[in-house]
């Protein structure tokens, strides 16, 4: 009897994303930003080993000064805001800085998609399965940019 080596393949889709996250970043950072910039950002990590930095476009929610965003927990790029993390954002056409902290409790993570995607709280619960809440507080709102 022999013993395999599951090697675990991402999806066609996860795959691509490596190609397609370079392309939305840099239409977010063009003067076409405004065909996603009002549900899409760039944020900015510096890794806190490497000093790499880090550039994801990702899916936000704005409240006045403070930005939520949902992240798979499978990435890594999200572990270098831990314990409080200064960040640059490429928010609608301008750069901002803000402070991210990490939360990984999956009721915070629920809560979060009551609230914003308006889910029902079974179906929060499961879409909270594996994932990170980000809250992002703005140094300064761009005028004119607060929702």
């Amino acid at each position: 009897m022999s013993t395999q080596t599951l090697i675990h393949t991402p999806p066609l889709w996860e795959r691509g994303m490596k190609y397609l996250n370079p392309f939305v970043v840099g239409l977010l950072r063009s003067p076409l930003h405004g065909l996603v910039s009002n549900h899409l950002l760039v944020i900015t990590v510096r890794g806190r080993k490497s000093g790499k930095l880090y550039h994801a476009p990702v899916e936000y929610h704005q409240d006045g000064n403070q930005i939520v965003v949902i992240s798979e927990a499978r990435r890594v790029w999200w572990r270098n805001l831990l314990g409080d993390a200064d960040v640059m954002l490429h928010l609608r056409g301008f750069d901002v800085h803000a402070v991210g902290s990490v939360i990984t409790d999956p009721v915070a993570v629920s809560n979060a998609a009551i609230e914003i995607f308006h889910f029902s709280p079974v179906r929060a619960m499961e879409f909270a399965e594996k994932k990170v809440l980000l809250r992002l507080r703005l140094s300064a709102v761009p005028m004119g940019h607060a929702s």
